[in-house]
């Protein structure tokens, strides 16, 4: 058995969990008591063994490494505690012969690499910048590496390069050519990275008080496993690379369209198109299209849009304002943290005359039965919410849903509509 490495790790393990390796002075020993290891005893029953165990204990301790005490009345025989010499030089020396990085070099590696990171990353970047701030100020504060990352410089600096990336991606890319292109392999994104990026941006938007389903996550980035596909229902005709066109209207039922086609679309025919209503969940979206008016145009949006899934809206809203004739925009979401960012987005980036669309106190009074209520963390970030000027238009509806205690999701909107039918 390699004694030496075994006490060393022992030692250097508990180090790395102690207040002395975040340089804090502390007068406990970092050490370990034999008769707590049942395995290392037992070798210590065969002479042979013994003999050697007890030669590197020595050895160690002549080198400034460690120190040890014995038994009483038994000693030169039982080995009572082993601890660890606390001087920077020796634990230095004790990682070289584990060959191992000290956990400090870890941190101030880490710790650079987000600061790095945070340059190409532009300030007015709203989730990823504020996520990895908060990440620096907890490598200061604890001299730790944060959970959503590891000791492994190698990952967490891939793990980092992919978010500077989706903070700063305006374009679809699939993951497997995302891989190719941070890491040189397709694979290595799905294998390595994935899982802790989606950990990340799930806490960010749990942060922000928003449930958004996870394989939603990255696709809000940009980053997709196949073509995104777009739905939507109405009388509109869309031009497609060298003018060809494409006439949904007869698609009463819901119509689509993929993101490849979007780079392609150079003109979208809206002309009898008079109201448009944008839609956050798939169920509402589906069961409105069935009672569509003949002059609306139906489009289901989802949770927060994708960069391509942008475009098209972007398309489509400057077709309408080319066509110079004065149509509605709507949008209908939950009443929620969620469904309220969703609407202001939508309206501050492409739309600035959207109107909601049973999004209002009414509704939410109306169906106070099938709300849900909040947890205390849900309200302050509501309360939050009411102070920025943004959610102006919304303060009322923001104040009664803290007075009544519940938000609403509008799926909820559609019991009682079977229930008539």
């Amino acid at each position: 058995m390699n004694y030496q490495a075994l006490i060393l790790e022992k030692l250097i393990g508990k180090y790395e969990n102690s207040k002395s390796s975040k340089g804090t002075t502390s007068t406990r020993k970092i050490a370990f008591r034999m008769q707590n290891e049942k395995k290392l005893n037992r070798n210590m029953e065969i002479a042979e063994e013994k003999e050697q165990f007890l030669a590197i204990l020595e050895r160690l301790k002549q080198r400034g490494l460690i120190d040890y005490s014995w038994v009483r009345y038994e000693t030169g025989n039982l080995v009572d505690r082993i601890w660890l010499i606390l001087e920077e030089g020796k634990i230095r020396e004790c990682y070289q012969i584990l060959k191992r990085v000290p956990k400090g070099d870890k941190v101030d590696t880490l710790k650079q690499y987000i600061v790095d990171s945070l340059t190409k990353i532009k300030q007015a970047e709203e989730e990823i910048r504020p996520f990895l701030e908060k990440q620096l100020e907890y490598i200061q504060q604890k001299q730790s590496i944060p959970r959503f990352f590891t000791d492994d410089r190698e990952l967490s600096n891939s793990i980092l390069n992919c978010l500077c990336y989706l903070a700063q991606n305006e374009q679809e890319i699939q993951e497997r050519v995302l891989s190719s292109y941070l890491y040189n392999d397709s694979k290595y994104f799905e294998r390595h990275v994935k899982g802790k990026v989606l950990s990340i941006l799930r806490a960010i938007k749990k942060e922000k008080g928003e449930e958004v389903a996870e394989e939603e996550l990255l696709p809000e980035k940009g980053v997709v496993k196949w073509p995104e596909i777009l739905e939507f229902t109405g009388k509109v005709i869309v031009y497609v690379s060298q003018g060809t066109p494409v006439d949904f209207s007869s698609q009463q039922y819901g119509a689509y369209i993929n993101s490849l086609t979007v780079v392609e679309v150079q003109q979208i025919d809206v002309s009898k198109v008079k109201r448009v209503l944008f839609i956050e969940n798939k169920a509402n979206y589906v069961w409105y299209i069935q009672q569509r008016k003949e002059e609306e145009l139906v489009i289901y949006h989802g949770g927060c849009y994708s960069p391509v899934k942008g475009k098209w809206f972007r398309k489509l809203y400057e077709s309408f304002e080319q066509e110079k004739e004065e149509v509605e925009f709507y949008h209908w979401g939950d009443i929620d943290l969620g469904g309220l960012k969703i609407f202001i987005r939508l309206k501050a980036e492409i739309i600035p005359h959207l109107k909601p669309y049973k999004m209002d106190i009414e509704t939410l009074e109306n169906n106070q039965e099938k709300g849900t209520s909040m947890k205390e963390s849900y309200r302050k970030l509501l309360e939050e919410m009411r102070k920025d000027i943004k959610y102006k238009d919304f303060d009322n509806l923001i104040k009664r849903m803290l007075e009544l205690d519940i938000r609403l999701e509008q799926e909820q909107l559609l019991y009682e509509v079977r229930s008539k039918m």
